[in-house]
């Protein structure tokens, strides 16, 4: 796993899976996961961490409700700087650096250096979001979250400001964070 080089987001996972003892002896899953990072090396990533090797031991494949399968296409935490950010929600990465509160634009990279994703600025801010600071209980900080995964990020108003109602995760300080850390965000749009 490469850490963020210039904003962009350079991970590798992987994902085994055998459901009877005859596909063990001929594709086990050791097999299939030095098989996976050898491929991973060839496109030129570094290999995923073990907590990035997803593996479902006895499932099917006919069924799609395979708990590490479900694990590795879910949410993903980037934190700054430690664990402690977020107190009570295991992080997927740590990075180091900071973002402003002025916009900055954020690229998601595959392995391969091809651009999947990336943010927008509306004019030098964030199209959403709150940063309000004052005396404490005046400090409102909430989350810009992603109304539509389907829709590009660069789009301005697939954006919005958490709701402050559906809220995940407790900060350094134990304290709610007006956002929804590795679960689904307030504001979620399916356009299927």
């Amino acid at each position: 796993m490469k850490a963020i080089k210039n904003n962009k987001i350079i991970c590798a996972a992987t994902y085994v899976r055998v459901s009877s003892d005859e596909q063990v002896k001929g594709y086990s899953l050791t097999f299939q996961k030095e098989e996976n990072i050898e491929a991973i090396k060839k496109d030129g990533a570094t290999p995923p961490e073990e907590r990035h090797i997803y593996i479902d031991d006895g499932y099917t494949g006919i069924n799609g409700n395979r708990p590490a399968l479900q694990m590795m296409n879910g949410f993903y935490l980037l934190e700054r700087a430690s664990s402690a950010t977020i107190s009570n929600i295991n992080e997927d990465q740590i990075f180091t650096g900071a973002l402003n509160n002025d916009c900055e634009i954020l690229e998601l990279i595959d392995n391969s250096e091809n651009l999947q994703d990336k943010t927008i600025c509306n004019e030098n801010n964030w199209p959403a979001g709150e940063n309000q600071t004052g005396v404490e209980e005046d400090t409102i900080r909430a989350s810009m979250e992603r109304i539509n995964p389907d829709v590009s990020g660069e789009v301005l108003d697939n954006w919005k400001t958490n709701n402050k109602t559906n809220i995940n995760g407790l900060d350094a300080g134990n304290n709610p964070i007006l956002g929804t850390p590795k679960a689904q965000n307030s504001c979620y749009l399916n356009s299927s």
